[in-house]
């Protein structure tokens, strides 16, 4: 693999190998984990095997979640040559063991050498969901996650650290432009997923474009809708229809990183 078209490192999300334990079990109706079968270290290895330049890691990945532990990952991955970026939500609704509080999450990334930490907000929306953009509700939530991150920004600076918030699967494009807005500093930013937006029935084009102003992190996804002729009402196939357009846009912003 050559990365160097990309002109920026890329890296893989732990999540993508979650049958085997690692990453955030996501997507159930309760609190789930599936059985960890093999560890960071092997991870950092096949990272460097299959010629990506980082992980995008948890806190499931990282542990136990020692300071002599982490030291050693750290060392690990400088060896490697490999970066991290350490995930973390706030309230993760089926894997709690993904939580931590902006603070914590920052100085778990600096112990593991990472300098990029991405946040889900974790919302929880009205229903049904369409129409509940920018919803009372809804705002009363972003104003205490901005309160979160605001107070974090001294030791965020103090560790030379960066923030992204994600459009994760319960959040708008126009809710996270609105939080790194209202935030309005260089070093936090938004990280653009390319096919979350769907989870709460927004454009995929039209979120990307929207976030790509404000990233400095970018989630490239690759989805296929296919056509279900049993449908009562008929749908069109489309393959990742984003993705082409984050890593054209992805010039815009240079310093955002993909995975």
């Amino acid at each position: 693999m050559n990365n160097d078209r990309l002109h920026m490192p890329l890296g893989m999300h732990s999540y993508t190998l979650h049958l085997s334990g690692f990453g955030e079990s996501w997507g159930f109706e309760s609190e789930h984990a599936f059985e960890k079968v093999r560890d960071i270290f092997w991870l950092m290895d096949r990272a460097v095997e299959w010629g990506l330049n980082g992980l995008h890691v948890t806190n499931v990945d990282l542990k136990p979640l020692t300071p002599e532990n982490l030291a050693k990952i750290k060392a690990e991955a400088k060896a490697g040559n490999v970066y991290f970026e350490l995930n973390a939500s706030f309230n993760a609704p089926c894997d709690p063991r993904v939580n931590a509080t902006v603070e914590g999450a920052l100085r778990t990334a600096e112990a593991i050498g990472a300098d990029l930490v991405k946040f889900s907000l974790d919302i929880e929306r009205p229903r049904p969901l369409c129409g509940t953009c920018m919803h009372p509700k809804v705002m009363v939530q972003l104003a205490d996650r901005y309160e979160k991150f605001k107070a974090a920004i001294p030791l965020m600076e103090k560790l030379g650290m960066t923030m992204s918030i994600e459009n994760h699967c319960d959040t708008y494009s126009d809710e996270v432009v609105w939080l790194v807005k209202a935030l309005d500093h260089p070093d936090i930013g938004a990280c653009v997923d390319t096919i979350n937006s769907l989870c709460v029935l927004e454009g995929v084009e039209e979120a990307v474009e929207k976030m790509i102003p404000y990233a400095n992190c970018c989630h490239l996804c690759d989805n296929a809708l296919r056509i279900d002729h049993n449908a009562p009402i008929p749908s069109a196939s489309r393959s990742a229809p984003a993705t082409s357009t984050a890593l054209t846009l992805s010039n815009s912003f240079a310093n955002a990183r993909p995975g």
